[in-house]
């Protein structure tokens, strides 16, 4: 029956047939209970299924400008686990998520902040990390760089001890220091830091060259990029002008953003970088 159910619900996603899997989901939850007990995994699986599910659901809404639906959605999945601390932590990095898009940055921060508290709770390094960096990025959001850069650089060291540990090796782990890492380069960005930006942006490409795998950055869209990486390349070839002895480093760095300029070009040619703001 358990797996049943699974695959069952696997289908109705792949039809965007959300709800329907919602309501497969909350009519065998119980039973699942009874037979395995909460603390199986096979509950956990389901729980975690329905939390996602109502994400997604959640998701559809925002798109559709229903905001105050999908919050309905979202804290639902918190009241159906509200005992569940396992869950718990994955329904408010929804939330927070979901309240950062809205630009309702305190509750965003807060929800991310309940996640941290749970984290602590389990003694969960991949939960905490991953709570530093939310709440690294609503503090970006709200221009409180430096507290934003400590937070992210807390989150990416831990993350990176569940990597050196094993503990963690999933692709998700490394989206959320790809993240940490082009937050951090937006932080100094704004800060006029332009060496210290480079080096983090830097690192985030090189982390995305080394994995090949293509994430959906949220954090630093292309439009950002070429504006953010215009702006340094202007900056260093200004100081180029007054410094006479033309140092080697400074032209190596000019090089290197010209370089990665020309890669989002290539990759949009399609569309015209002259309306990027």
């Amino acid at each position: 029956m358990y797996e049943y159910i699974l695959k069952e619900v696997s289908n109705q996603k792949q039809k965007n047939e959300f709800q329907n899997a919602l309501n497969l989901l909350e009519n065998n939850i119980k039973e699942i209970e009874n037979k395995y007990s909460k603390e199986s995994l096979e509950y956990f699986n389901m729980a975690k299924e329905l939390c996602e599910i109502c994400n997604l659901i959640a998701e559809k809404f925002y798109d559709n400008c229903k905001f105050n639906e999908g919050l309905n959605y979202l804290e639902k999945s918190i009241k159906l686990f509200a005992n569940f601390k396992e869950i718990q932590y994955l329904c408010n990095n929804n939330l927070g998520n979901y309240y950062r898009k809205l630009g309702e940055l305190n509750k965003a921060y807060d929800s991310f902040t309940r996640s941290i508290e749970l984290g602590l709770l389990f003694h969960n390094k991949k939960i905490i990390g991953e709570g530093y960096i939310n709440c690294g990025i609503i503090l970006l959001l709200m221009e409180m760089f430096d507290k934003s850069i400590e937070l992210c650089l807390s989150g990416i060291i831990l993350l990176q001890e569940c990597l050196l540990n094993k503990k963690d090796l999933s692709n998700d782990i490394y989206n959320i220091l790809n993240n940490a890492y082009t937050s951090i380069a937006l932080c100094y960005y704004k800060k006029k830091n332009f060496l210290e930006s480079l080096l983090y942006y830097d690192i985030s490409e090189k982390l995305n060259k080394k994995l090949e795998i293509e994430y959906t950055n949220t954090i630093l869209n292309d439009e950002t990029k070429y504006k953010m990486l215009t702006e340094i390349l202007n900056q260093l070839e200004k100081e180029k002008l007054l410094d006479k002895t033309e140092k080697m480093s400074n032209n190596y760095m000019i090089e290197k953003i010209k370089n990665l300029i020309s890669q989002i070009e290539e990759k949009n040619s399609w569309n015209s970088l002259m309306n990027f703001p």
